[in-house]
């Protein structure tokens, strides 16, 4: 079988991006709805141990099946923290686990599946756990949402930004110390793929623009919130 390249907003991009969309939104409204107390932990508890095992795994199976170096494929980007973030949110129910989750999952993992990292297009090997992650990372902090009864607030706006700080002097020190090609937030270089990261200056001179989105993202994401646009019924 011929491999095709994958082709940023080709018609593939739009059907699994509206087939992700449903599947975030609407299933956790769903739930919501038809499902007893005891289904619903039941789903957080499944929903949780798929990204744990998909995030530990992927180094892994990104070493064997692609020949990536192990060091280089370990699960520190912010989509793969955000996965596991609320995945312990959704075992542990401490609140400080979905507000990271919320904003780095709903601002860089929205990204991650309007601008994907991918050369090929489907079938190829990458491409489906790549949008099943993420749609299952976004799955979860909506289903936390619906389901939980759980929202940010203006402190978390504030400890998440604070938490993002410390977390970039240490992803930035863990990609000094193993080296070239690491890569993790890219930091060191812009993704192969098609992204805003194109408009920006040559690394590292695109970080403070890189932040400066990322908060911006972070205070748009709190409007609704501190507005009450919505409110979470029980």
């Amino acid at each position: 079988m011929t491999e095709s390249p994958f082709i940023l907003f080709g018609y593939q991009h739009l059907i699994i991006l509206a087939l992700s969309i449903c599947f975030i939104i609407f299933f956790p409204l769903f739930a919501k709805k038809n499902f007893d107390l005891k289904r619903k932990e039941l789903i957080s508890n499944w929903v949780a141990y798929f990204l744990i095992i998909h995030e530990i795994s992927k180094p892994f199976y990104r070493t064997y099946f692609f020949g990536d170096l192990f060091l280089t494929v370990l699960p520190l980007h912010a989509c793969n923290l955000s996965a596991l973030s609320i995945a312990t949110y959704l075992l542990t129910r401490k609140k400080v686990f979905f507000e990271i989750a919320y904003f780095w999952g709903l601002s860089g993992g929205t990204m991650a599946l309007i601008t994907p990292e991918l050369d090929l297009a489907f079938p190829d090997i990458e491409w489906f756990p790549y949008f099943v992650g993420h749609s299952m990372t976004l799955m979860g902090v909506f289903y936390s949402i619906f389901c939980h009864n759980i929202q940010p607030s203006k402190e978390s706006l504030k400890k998440v930004i604070l938490i993002s700080c410390g977390s970039l002097a240490i992803i930035l020190t863990i990609n000094t110390l193993i080296g070239p090609p690491a890569n993790y937030w890219y930091l060191n270089s812009k993704p192969n793929a098609d992204s805003l990261m194109d408009f920006m200056p040559l690394p590292p001179f695109h970080i403070p623009i890189v932040i400066f989105i990322a908060f911006g993202l972070f205070y748009l994401l709190n409007i609704p919130y501190r507005k009450k646009i919505f409110k979470i019924q029980n």
